[in-house]
């Protein structure tokens, strides 16, 4: 980077602006123009629409601020989000659609920087570390318009500009074709979980119990945020319930005190259960693959299953479920910011198929497991090469 100009980001910029909703949230809205937030905006850089929120027509017309355009980049401005960025190209999902107030939109000056290039610098580490940089504010602080003074960006020519982003797009093209295989291995498993216990499984006769009853434990954690550390032991939030899996790479750290501490409550192990209870991810259910040493947040509660009652594979699946979700939506207690307590959930109706059933789909599971440690590998060095490229691009090398 030492070999490019660089400039502050408010200097190549023409837009930078959040949006809004209307007063009294849009929870009961279900159809009108997509209000985009956080939990759209994926770790990779693009979005995911599963769960959209509307504002009314009539409201989108009269914002000022806040309108999507083509080229616009999409930036997580609180929560434990912030930093996430997307890139709203041609192929975006909606012809009409805003930001809420917890997304900046990042407009370029076309004339001085592409859009594109801007976009994987920002979400490159140099971005995300000077992001990391202007975050104030404690579990739910964020950046303000400032940090566009203090963000510096390197701008070389427009032509050296579109031979980077060209570069790292043909890159990023194989690491999201390697993501949407590790996807369609994922709905598979769904279907097959469908087709053994159907969408309804209340109609089987099958015995019901509360989630508490097939359980060893179902704990939270204590509401205070222990400070954060640059290493130390991995603090996984609902944030890190990424994909199928449990993100330890990018989850925040915290100190062997604080972790030791915690653990008295709520020391989670390999075949418990991580479940989010709070904000935009709440009601994912995710199972702990791993043995090592790490601590939870407040956004989650632990779920240990009684392996004689229930499998651990079946359990984080039927969490999962439409039937799961149902539960998790009629126990939320706030619009505004979700919230699920411990109580509702221990009180979740969990349907118990035959052990014997169970396990059958449990090695469904783990074969599929295998095959996608297998998709792992070759997606560990695709995300090695876009991210030496990135390394590359930002330090000059490409631009030679």
């Amino acid at each position: 980077m030492t070999n490019l100009s660089r400039f502050q980001l408010s200097e190549v910029l023409e837009v930078l602006e959040s949006g809004s909703r209307p007063k009294g949230g849009v929870g009961q809205i279900e159809s009108g123009i997509p209000s985009i937030g956080g939990e759209h905006i994926t770790n990779s850089g693009g979005f995911d629409f599963t769960e959209i929120r509307y504002i009314p027509e009539k409201f989108y017309r009269s914002l000022k601020r806040g309108k999507i355009r083509v080229g616009d980049i999409l930036l997580v401005k609180d929560g434990a989000t912030t930093g996430k960025v997307a890139l709203v190209t041609g192929e975006f999902q909606f012809k009409d659609a805003a930001v809420n107030e917890h997304v900046f939109i990042v407009r370029p000056h076309k004339s001085r920087i592409l859009s594109e290039y801007l976009f994987y610098f920002m979400y490159s580490p140099y971005g995300q570390a000077q992001i990391g940089k202007s975050f104030h504010g404690a579990a739910q602080g964020g950046i303000n318009t400032q940090f566009a003074e203090d963000f510096l960006v390197p701008v070389p020519p427009i032509e050296v500009q579109r031979k980077i982003y060209t570069i790292l797009r043909r890159a990023d093209w194989l690491r999201q074709k390697r993501e949407q295989a590790n996807q369609l291995t994922n709905k598979v498993i769904q279907s097959v979980f469908l087709k053994m216990f159907g969408n309804t499984p209340e109609n089987r006769n099958w015995e019901v119990k509360d989630l508490e009853q097939v359980c060893e434990q179902v704990i939270d954690i204590e509401h205070k945020m222990p400070k954060a550390v640059e290493f130390g032991i991995p603090f996984i939030s609902a944030k890190d319930l990424a994909g199928d899996d449990i993100d330890f790479e990018h989850c925040k750290y915290i100190s062997k005190e604080d972790h030791e501490r915690l653990s008295k409550r709520c020391k989670p192990r390999k075949g418990d259960i991580l479940y989010s209870r709070i904000g935009v991810k709440l009601g994912i259910a995710r199972l702990v693959k791993v043995d090592k040493e790490f601590s939870i947040s407040y956004s989650l509660c632990m779920i240990r299953p009684n392996t004689k009652l229930i499998n651990p594979h079946y359990l984080t699946y039927f969490l999962n479920s439409q039937f799961g979700k149902v539960q998790a939506k009629l126990g939320t207690q706030s619009i505004a910011v979700p919230d699920l307590g411990i109580k509702p959930i221990k009180s979740f109706r969990i349907t118990l198929p035959p052990l014997e059933l169970q396990g059958r789909f449990s090695n469904v599971v783990e074969r599929f497991e295998k095959l996608k440690e297998e998709q792992q590998e070759s997606t560990q060095e695709i995300n090695e090469l876009f991210h030496s490229l990135m390394d590359k691009a930002f330090r000059g090398e490409l631009a030679v």
